[in-house]
């Protein structure tokens, strides 16, 4: 059964996970960085469910008689859209034997197939194209938020705004978006709900009453800022 909407995005935005990915030698002797054909389909599977992707062979036609080509067409299914993407491969042989045609041939469509997979994203390894992307050292990138917890976010920030609460330079809580990592979003959605949590402060009746409610709510939300940042190098109420 093909997963929801919000389960596909919410995958496809992660970023991929270094042990998926692969070594080989290159020109010179170079590391490159890949994804095994079998990795790819088994993603394919996990993401956009059994049911919810489907790929073609448009085309496979030798370049000479060493080289041939395949074009491969992958249709997955996010919510109730289909979306397409195809690509070409190429496979190489030393030799017209059957059996190394054949394999020739299933490497050109291997490889067709990785590369349409790619333009669904980094889960299917779009980011090792990047001359400096962290997994070519074997670095793992940071989670990144989901929509409900993007959502959970909006929504603390928008009730704190609306009970008058600005962040230390005077300004509205940041705005976050997609690809801010679940720490972020997490810490920055603590330290609001904490602040929303607190009792109001009544409205004040004199001059001095005013005086003092302002220096209850700062003494406030600079309890809260020292709670939720005192082992981060990120403040969770600055806006920059």
């Amino acid at each position: 059964m093909s997963n929801t909407r919000e389960e596909v995005l919410n995958a496809l935005s992660q970023p991929l996970d270094v042990q998926r990915v692969s070594k080989r030698s290159g020109a010179g002797s170079k590391s490159l960085s890949y994804l095994e054909s079998q990795d790819v389909i088994a993603t394919l599977n996990r993401i956009f469910g059994f049911d919810g992707w489907s790929d073609r062979v448009l085309a496979i036609e030798p370049v000479n008689e060493n080289v041939w080509r395949a074009t491969v067409e992958i249709s997955a299914r996010i919510g109730g859209e289909w979306i397409t993407h195809s690509d070409t491969g190429i496979g190489l042989t030393r030799s017209q034997k059957a059996e190394e045609v054949e394999k020739c041939l299933k490497e050109s469509v291997s490889d067709a197939l990785k590369r349409a997979a790619r333009k669904f994203g980094d889960q299917f390894g779009n980011c090792l194209y990047e001359k400096d992307a962290p997994e070519h050292a074997g670095l793992q990138r940071p989670a990144v938020a989901s929509v409900e917890e993007l959502e959970r976010y909006a929504n603390a920030r928008k009730r704190a705004v609306e009970r008058g609460f600005r962040t230390p330079s005077g300004n509205d809580p940041k705005l976050l978006e997609n690809g801010v990592s679940v720490k972020e979003c997490s810490d920055r959605t603590a330290a609001l709900e904490k602040w929303l949590a607190t009792p109001a402060t009544p409205a004040p009746t004199t001059n001095r009453a005013a005086d003092v409610a302002r220096e209850v709510k700062a003494e406030t939300v600079a309890d809260v800022l020292d709670a939720e940042v005192e082992s981060d190098d990120v403040d969770p109420f600055e806006d920059a």
